[in-house]
């Protein structure tokens, strides 16, 4: 089955942080999150138009990325608070975005960016709720092109 368009269900996330207060540098698996948002690139040309003409011009403009927020129900034998606490600001996070068929098998080319861990936002507790304990992490993205 070809699929024309790729549902949101169908994108799996996988994160992996480098602990800084390790002395082995090898990341750690945080294995699949939930959902993603944000990401992306973006640019702000500045428009130009040389004497007596009418029609503007844009010219070519630096690159940024935009943060990215990755989320997931909270589980305590996945999600360790402690360890995403001490590498906010420091450890680096990389993230890989693989497209999968309707079998969920993957298909296409992996996407993987790399980043910073810049927020933790902790699960939120309520005694008389039924939805879920969220952990969300902000990654700094690296540059375009990195």
């Amino acid at each position: 089955m070809t699929l024309s368009a790729l549902p949101k269900h169908l994108l799996q996330i996988t994160v992996s942080l480098t602990d800084v207060d390790r002395k082995v540098i090898t990341p750690i698996d945080l294995k699949e999150f939930d959902s993603f948002s944000g990401g992306g690139s973006k640019s702000e040309p500045t428009m130009y138009r040389s004497g007596g003409h009418t029609a503007q011009t844009p010219l070519p403009a630096l690159q940024s990325t935009e943060p990215l927020k990755v989320a997931r129900g909270y589980d305590p034998t996945k999600d360790d608070l402690a360890l995403y606490d001490r590498n906010v600001g420091k450890g680096k996070v990389s993230v890989t975005f693989q497209p999968l068929d309707a079998n969920h098998a993957p298909i296409g080319t992996a996407v993987v960016r790399t980043g910073l861990l810049a927020n933790v936002k902790w699960p939120e507790g309520d005694a008389n709720s039924n939805e879920v304990a969220t952990v969300e992490l902000e990654i700094a993205m690296d540059g375009v092109g990195q």
